[in-house]
C-alpha cells in the first residue's frame, strides 16, 4: 500500500504514470529521492491510502453479502504487468528494460503456422526468467500479488499459465528477431499453486494454445481445472474441427468452460463470419439441427456448453445478450482512440434476462 500510494502521489504530481518520464532520481527508486518525495508529498500520499482502505472496506461488505449467498467470487491474474505498473517501478530490476527503464523487447505471440490471430504485440515488459539468480525475486513478485487478490476473491483465473513454460519475445523493431524462450517451468508453478492454496485462494488456469504439454501435466497433477472455449471448435482458417472443443458432451469434469472469452468474437460474431457451408458443418458436427437463423443456433450451442460435464460454465453476456459487441481485439491497443475494454451493455441491468436455462 504505502508504495502504491507513493506511486499515486507522483503520478498526479507529474501528470502521467509513465515513470520512466519522472526525473531520473524517482525514476530509478534512489533512496535519497524517496525519501525526499515521501516528505513533499505526504498529505497525497495518505489521501490515497484512506481512498484505498474505504475502498477496500466497501468491497469486503460485498465479499461478506456474496458469501452469505453462496456466491463465489472469480477474478483474474493477469500473466504480465503492465509498464506503467507500480509493481514495474518497484522491482524493475526484474523485467528486461534498459537503464531508462524502456523495454526493448516486449510480451506477445510470434507469427507462425500455430499462431491462430497471427503475430501479436501486447507490449509488457517482461520478466528476467533467463536470470536464475532472480527466480527467487520473481517467486516473491508472483506470491505479493497472489496475496493480494486471495483478500479479494475465492477463485482467480490464472491468465497465460503457459508463458511459465514457453513465452513469446517481440522484438518491436525487427519482426525476425520474435522467439519463444523457456520459463521457469513446473516446479514454479507447483510452489504458486501451493502458496494460493496456503492463502485459501482456488485456481484455474488458461490453457489454450500451443506448447501446453508440460503445463497440461503440471495442472494434472495439481487437480487444477483447465479450460475449454467453444469458439476454437472449428478452426476456420485452417478448415478443421478441434474435438477438444467440439465435443462439449466430453468435457472433462475439472474443467471451467467457455463460450467465448473476453479476447475473442462473441458466438454471433464468430458465425457471420464463417460461410454458410462452414456454419451448416459446425452445427451438424455438434448433432444440432439444420437452421439458417444464427441467433437459434446460438442458444443452441450455448445451452451445450451449459449441459456439459464442466464443473463451471462461463457465458460471456454478449453471448447471452446475442450481442455482436466485442471487450478485446488482443494485440490491437493503440495509444490513443483505443475501444478495447470500453464494452457497456446494451441494456440496463434490470432489463437482462432472468431466465437462463
Amino acid at each position: 500500500m504505502p508504495n502504491y500510494a507513493l506511486f499515486c502521489a507522483l503520478r498526479d504530481n507529474f501528470g502521467t504514470d509513465d515513470w520512466g518520464s519522472w526525473p531520473t532520481a524517482i525514476s530509478q527508486r534512489q533512496e535519497g529521492a524517496l525519501i525526499e518525495w515521501e516528505s513533499k508529498l505526504r498529505e497525497p500520499i495518505a489521501k490515497h491510502i484512506r481512498v484505498q482502505a474505504e475502498l477496500f472496506g466497501a468491497y469486503q461488505e460485498l465479499r461478506t453479502l456474496a458469501r452469505n449467498f453462496d456466491i463465489a467470487l472469480i477474478g483474474d491474474f493477469p500473466f504480465y504487468l503492465g509498464m506503467h505498473s507500480p509493481l514495474v517501478w518497484q522491482y524493475q530490476h526484474l523485467f528486461d528494460l534498459d537503464k531508462n527503464g524502456i523495454p526493448q523487447r516486449v510480451s506477445g505471440v510470434p507469427s507462425g503456422p500455430k499462431s491462430h490471430f497471427g503475430r501479436q504485440v501486447w507490449g509488457h515488459p517482461l520478466y528476467k526468467w533467463q536470470d536464475k539468480a532472480l527466480w527467487g525475486q520473481l517467486r516473491e513478485l508472483f506470491r505479493i500479488r497472489i496475496r493480494y487478490l486471495a483478500g479479494l476473491f475465492d477463485w482467480i483465473r490464472f491468465d497465460h499459465a503457459k508463458g511459465l513454460f514457453a513465452y513469446g519475445v517481440i522484438d518491436v523493431d525487427h519482426l525476425c528477431s520474435d522467439k519463444y524462450l523457456a520459463g521457469p517451468g513446473s516446479d514454479f508453478l507447483d510452489e504458486l499453486i501451493q502458496f494460493a492454496m496456503e492463502n485459501k485462494l482456488q485456481i484455474y488456469a488458461e490453457d489454450t494454445g500451443e506448447k501446453l504439454v508440460a503445463l497440461r501435466q503440471c495442472l494434472r497433477a495439481n487437480s487444477i481445472p483447465g479450460i475449454k472455449i467453444l469458439r476454437f471448435a472449428y478452426n476456420e482458417k485452417l478448415n478443421i474441427f478441434a474435438n477438444t472443443y467440439l465435443l462439449t458432451d466430453k468435457y472433462p469434469a475439472n474443467t471451467f468452460a467457455y463460450t467465448t472469452t473476453h479476447d475473442t468474437e462473441t458466438l454471433v460474431g464468430y458465425l457471420q463470419s464463417l460461410s454458410l457451408s462452414e456454419v451448416e458443418k459446425l452445427a451438424e458436427n455438434m448433432n444440432i439441427g439444420k437452421t439458417k437463423n444464427l441467433e437459434e443456433l446460438v442458444i443452441c450451442m450455448r445451452q451445450k456448453v451449459i449441459d456439459s460435464p464442466a464443473k463451471v460454465v462461463l457465458v460471456p453476456i454478449q453471448d447471452w445478450l446475442l450481442s455482436t459487441d466485442r471487450i478485446n481485439v488482443p494485440g490491437s491497443e493503440k495509444e490513443v482512440g483505443d475501444t478495447n475494454w470500453q464494452y457497456k451493455m446494451s441494456v440496463p441491468i434490470e432489463e437482462l434476462p432472468m431466465n437462463i436455462w
